[in-house]
């Protein structure tokens, strides 16, 4: 990275160090807490790290970066236009991420960006050329993300753009208006749901808004491991805004009589029509039969095994060797060979956490488990084969 990025860009202060226990001097140590934390703790990674990430570097290279990147962003072969270059995950969806750099819709404006766990954030807008970059060393109390988008909308409306107040409250000119949700709304949207055929799941978390009056964050959706925001359009319809990211689902109860908990008719942009959403509990681990499902999975493009054991409280699936905490994901399931899995480390503190992982293992047409298929959010329907 040295040799073939930071020296011919003159980006003499940056350096990539796979140890994120390693500090050197002037280095910023990150911290965990709200921004009323007089002592907040440092972010502890506890295990060893390897790859091609860990970049420190200063504002003043991060920004030699940006104007490599927009200096020929527009020409074909570039290496923005590489970085850039659409692509589809498994299911047919765009991807928002693509190669080291992922798509931000904002005031009708489509951005560049990508950020750091320790509370880093760059944007580049091409069609106003602008870039934009923040350094924030305190997860939980800044928000480089939202600096960035604050920033943004300072420069846009000092050239005269109309004023849409601060990030958190502005939505893109493209976004739809919408308003809060009642709590009736609430109540009906509310709970966890499969697709049994892909066995995506979705799940909301509805939480006290920090101003009821607003309806702000009254109701949130994880759908895949990402949470997404619920809101009401004009219209009537249910959506999450795609304000800080291109994931975007449109929500539909499903007719029922006036049943006070329906299923959910859900599309996202990629997909050709709505998916059926069944509403599910989940179900107790002792009802599954986990002989069904213990073994080995063998997933070929990366020549690597995934296995599924049982463990005091259920069964684990194990990423791999299983040598960090968060490559053990306890699975809760949730309907017919359909499962929750997720590690039981909190994700500000594991960079390498997956989050919620959907989990939908095959059957042949005896009954026999042959297969499973695992879902992010970025990577949707990993096929492994059981091989024993």
């Amino acid at each position: 990275i040295r040799d073939e990025v930071f020296t011919p860009l003159g980006m003499s202060q940056s350096l990539a160090d796979p140890s994120l226990h390693h500090f050197y001097d002037g280095q910023a140590p990150t911290y965990v807490g709200e921004a009323t934390d007089t002592a907040p703790p440092l972010v502890n990674v506890p295990f060893q790290t390897s790859g091609d990430g860990s970049v420190i570097t200063t504002m003043r290279d991060l920004v030699r970066w940006l104007q490599f990147l927009r200096a020929d962003h527009d020409q074909p072969g570039s290496l923005f236009q590489r970085m850039t270059q659409p692509f589809r995950v498994g299911d047919g969806t765009e991807a928002t991420y693509r190669r080291g750099i992922a798509s931000l819709s904002y005031r009708g404006l489509i951005g560049w960006a990508h950020g750091g766990f320790t509370g880093t954030f760059y944007v580049y807008w091409p069609e106003v050329d602008l870039m934009v970059a923040a350094f924030g060393n305190q997860l939980g109390g800044l928000n480089a993300t939202q600096m960035s988008l604050w920033a943004t909308d300072l420069v846009l409306e000092g050239e005269g753009w109309p004023a849409r107040g601060v990030a958190s409250d502005a939505a893109s000119q493209k976004e739809p208006r919408t308003g809060p949700l009642t709590a009736a709304e609430i109540e009906r949207l509310s709970g966890v749901f499969i697709e049994p055929v892909a066995g995506y799941v979705l799940a909301s978390e509805p939480a006290a808004p920090p101003q009821p009056a607003a309806g702000a964050d009254a109701l949130t959706y994880n759908f895949l491991g990402t949470d997404l925001r619920v809101a009401k359009t004009t219209d009537g319809r249910f959506i999450t805004p795609a304000l800080a990211r291109g994931l975007r689902l449109e929500v539909k109860p499903v007719e029922c009589g006036g049943c006070p908990r329906p299923d959910l008719d859900v599309r996202e942009p990629g997909w050709s029509a709505p998916r059926r959403f069944t509403r599910v509990r989940p179900a107790d681990s002792a009802r599954v039969t986990p002989t069904d499902y213990l073994g080995d999975y063998y997933l070929a493009p990366f020549e690597t095994h995934y296995t599924v054991k049982r463990a005091e409280r259920g069964l684990v699936l194990q990423i791999g060797a299983g040598v960090q905490t968060s490559q053990v994901l306890h699975l809760t399931p949730l309907g017919r060979d359909v499962f929750w899995a997720r590690s039981e480390d909190p994700e500000q503190f594991d960079l390498f956490a997956l989050g919620r992982v959907s989990v939908k293992f095959t059957r042949a047409a005896g009954g026999r488990v042959t297969g499973l298929r695992f879902t992010t959010e970025r990577v949707r329907d990993l096929e492994l084969t059981k091989v024993r």
